[in-house]
């Protein structure tokens, strides 16, 4: 956890060295976790689901590997001693370790997620820390939005951006963090029973306080980074949580379900009120240049699209995206090219850098996931609400990551790897976790 939120604040450990020094870390704290306690229980879906997490590191591994006739990229053509399937060794070679890192954090989840005392501790804590971080970025921007440790931001100085060098990536950790929360305080008020005497709202008070403003705070920072996706995906991602909340949870009476419904129309109420108040200017603004931004993601995604067709089957080389974008970069489209550090789409430089074969195993692994925490609620009963939490909070980076820079920041791939490793660990757990 402090290794998660000290990458949030230095700039998301957005360096090749602050990146593999957490990759390194979590790997040596993974191996530790195996050494002491064994590995963690596995269903069905979770060993299908390292089974192609290795397909995707078997790639990265050919992608490195002296390439034979007719396999290496075009990029080799004047140096063919070298050649590889890979433009950039080295890139490649930090990239699959990085991926090897996000497997142990997801290993040290699992193992979090499978007993009682752990997880209760672990969303504990993640309330203390998000609320932590949260109200730290708040005051940062309003204090000072264009600079961060006395380093002026490369972009979006108008826009909070917390530790992140962009709003956008804000956006996603922030709503992430608020539907956790959000799904948090709902365990509290169903661990009340209903008890209103004064002890029993005490108790509540003291138990809700820390995820509550751990909520507020997160929502405000993501209307104040007035990230469009980002705003949107999680008023989907909130909406689908009070639906599912409403609708599909047993043993629940009509009267509760219609004070439930009125309890989250108010919230919905509160959030609008908040938007037009906190952010109605940012939010204007960056709505009135959608049309421009549009055409900017249009060349983007032409010319990585084009990337893409140069080697369809094993990709341009993993973590390469740098320099791809360099040679796809002509006299008109320059412009938008040089300053973009992603594709503004994770399928899209997923396709390009590992090709169809890593791509599809990489998002049928984090799929196998996502329905392994599904199904693990057909026969948990106490942590669903932690794991319908999760499982909504997963549509933020993948809505927002569909049209903007969300999953590229290693140190919010840690976290979302993370929540993922609790919500499977609680899922294939063999005993009932409070």
């Amino acid at each position: 956890m402090i290794l998660t939120f000290l990458g949030h604040v230095i700039f998301g450990a957005d360096t090749n060295f602050l990146a593999l020094s957490l990759s390194v870390a979590f790997l040596a704290l993974g191996a530790v976790t195996v050494g002491l306690y064994g590995a963690p229980d596995l269903n069905g879906p979770l060993v299908l689901a390292a089974a192609l997490f290795v397909l995707v590191i078997l790639v990265g591994l050919i992608q490195i590997a002296p390439a034979p006739a007719g396999w290496a990229h075009p990029f080799w053509t004047w140096i063919p001693d070298r050649a590889a399937v890979t433009m950039d060794l080295d890139a490649t070679r930090r990239e699959i370790l990085k991926l090897l890192g996000l497997a142990a954090v997801f290993v040290i989840g699992l193992w979090t997620g499978q007993n009682n005392a752990r997880t209760r501790w672990f969303f504990r804590l993640l309330a203390w820390f998000a609320a932590a971080y949260a109200i730290w970025a708040f005051l940062d921007f309003f204090i000072d939005p264009a600079h961060v440790f006395g380093v002026e931001r490369p972009f979006h100085q108008n826009r909070l951006s917390g530790g992140f060098l962009t709003a956008n990536t804000a956006a996603t950790l922030f709503g992430t963090l608020a539907i956790v929360m959000l799904a948090e305080l709902r365990r509290v008020a169903r661990d009340q029973q209903s008890d209103w005497s004064v002890d029993g709202v005490n108790r509540l008070a003291r138990k809700a306080a820390i995820p509550a403003i751990a909520l507020l705070f997160c929502v405000t920072d993501l209307l104040l980074s007035a990230s469009r996706a980002g705003v949107l995906s999680f008023l989907a991602a909130g909406m689908i949580y009070a639906a599912w909340e409403m609708f599909l949870t047993r043993r629940r009476s009509e009267t509760q379900r219609r004070n439930l419904g009125a309890v989250v129309l108010l919230c919905a109420l509160a959030a609008l009120a908040l938007i037009g108040g906190v952010s109605s200017a940012l939010v204007a603004q960056r709505l009135g240049t959608v049309e421009t931004d549009m055409g900017v993601r249009a060349d983007i995604f032409s010319a990585h699209w084009e990337a893409f067709l140069v080697a369809p089957w094993l990709g341009n080389g993993m973590g390469t995206f740098r320099q791809i974008n360099y040679v796809q970069m002509t006299l008109e489209n320059w412009e938008v090219l040089w300053i973009i550090g992603s594709a503004h789409n994770f399928v899209l430089q997923w396709l390009e850098e590992a090709g169809l074969a890593g791509a599809l195993a990489m998002f049928g692994c984090v799929g196998c996931i996502l329905w392994a925490i599904r199904g693990g609620m057909s026969h948990r009963r106490r942590p669903r609400i932690w794991m319908r939490g999760i499982l909504c909070a997963s549509i933020i980076p993948v809505a927002h990551g569909m049209f903007d820079f969300a999953l590229q920041q290693p140190s919010y791939t840690v976290q979302w790897a993370m929540l993922l490793g609790v919500a499977a660990g609680l899922a294939a757990a063999r005993q009932e976790t409070a």
